[in-house]
This record gives C-alpha cells, sequence and structure tokens, in this order.
C-alpha cells in the first residue's frame, strides 16, 4: 500500500467519531459507531499486514557492516551497535504509523572518483538503506549507515541513468555523497521522483 492513502486512512476513525455526537436517532448513531468499529479492525489488518511486509524485508538483512573495528577488542565492544532496527517507531511521528517499503532495486554506487560497487536499494517512508547482496545467500548486508531521507539532497546528473545524493548533517553540511547509476533513464528518474515523494510525505507525518 502507498504511504498517502495509508496516511488518509488512518484518520478516517478521527473523522467518524465526531459525527455520533451530533446525532439525535439512536439507530443511526449505533449503525455510525458499527461503521467506526469496521474501520478500525480494517485498519489493524492493514498495519498487520505492512508490519509482516517490513518484517520480511528486515529479515533478509543479514548484517549491518557500516563501522569497522580497529581491533579485536574494538570489535567487541562496536558488537553491541552494529545492527539496524527498522520495526522501531518513525521518529517524530505518530506511533500509530507505519514505515513502508516504497521502492527497492538494484543500482551501480559510484563514492568518490574510482570507487565503484553494485549496490541493493531500499526507500522507506523515512530512510534510505544501502545493502550489498551476501554471496552464496538471498540475504543482503547494510554497507551505509541508514540515510534519514529528510537529510538527503537527491540530483539527476549528466551521466545517463545517474543520480546524485548527498547527505547532510543538522547544521545542513555534507556528511557524503556518492552517485548511483539505474539501468536506464527511466528507473533514475523513478529513484529520484520516490525520494521527493517521500520527503514530502514525511514532511506531512511531522506536520
Amino acid at each position: 500500500m502507498l504511504a498517502k492513502p495509508h496516511q488518509r486512512l488512518t484518520k478516517y476513525p478521527l473523522l467518524l467519531q465526531s459525527v455520533p455526537r451530533k446525532m439525535d436517532k439512536p439507530r443511526a448513531k449505533e449503525a455510525v459507531i458499527t461503521m467506526i468499529s469496521s474501520v478500525e479492525r480494517f485498519i489493524h489488518h492493514v498495519n498487520a499486514c505492512m508490519r509482516q511486509q517490513l518484517a520480511a524485508v528486515v529479515s533478509c538483512m543479514d548484517a549491518y557492516e557500516v563501522v569497522e573495528g580497529s581491533n579485536n577488542e574494538v570489535d567487541k565492544l562496536l558488537k553491541e551497535f552494529l545492527h539496524l532496527d527498522l520495526t522501531v517507531p518513525i521518529p517524530g511521528a505518530s506511533p500509530e504509523e507505519t514505515r513502508q517499503l516504497l521502492l527497492e532495486g538494484s543500482l551501480r554506487m559510484k563514492e568518490g572518483k574510482h570507487s565503484k560497487m553494485d549496490v541493493h536499494c531500499f526507500l522507506f517512508t523515512d530512510l534510505l538503506s544501502v545493502t550489498k547482496a551476501v554471496k552464496k545467500a538471498e540475504g543482503t548486508r547494510v554497507i551505509r549507515p541508514p540515510q534519514l531521507v529528510d537529510k538527503i539532497v537527491c540530483r539527476e546528473v549528466r551521466d545517463p541513468g545517474s543520480f546524485l545524493l548527498i547527505y547532510l548533517n543538522e547544521f545542513h553540511g555534507a556528511l557524503g555523497a556518492y552517485t548511483l547509476q539505474a539501468s536506464g533513464q527511466a528507473l533514475c528518474r523513478g529513484w529520484v521522483g520516490s525520494i521527493y515523494n517521500a520527503q514530502n510525505q514525511l514532511q506531512q507525518l511531522h506536520a
């Protein structure tokens, strides 16, 4: 389910709850209350399905390898923090909002002047996760820290099928930048458009 329709769906019970208070006829009021219960059950079902979808995606992410320790002691201390829990609530949004997978796909990442690698990216409601396929397995490992979509600057570049991602800190300074290349211009524009849409929708969730 798309994020925007789901946001609207969760508002229906709130709108309906104000209706019975303005009604005088008991039967009509009872019918509206029954309708509210049905809508709430449907929303709970939708949220459960979305959580299952998210759990399936999370289960594919076998490892979180965004920081490399300098020795065994550092590795042991780091181990506690080398995980990504995508089931936690969306920061700054209502607890009822469920994180959704908006887009995923394979891209070619170029970081710096010479480094290139094949990656698999997941765009969620509030973040972008860059992963790499695990050899001889169906899963992936997270190779870059998750990037909050409201801290991303996304621009198409001249290289065919490519777009630039700049990740900003709280002071609006660049933390990192890399180019992602899709297999065609249409896919590239699809990624750029989806990131813009995610940013707009997240802004609404924070309102």
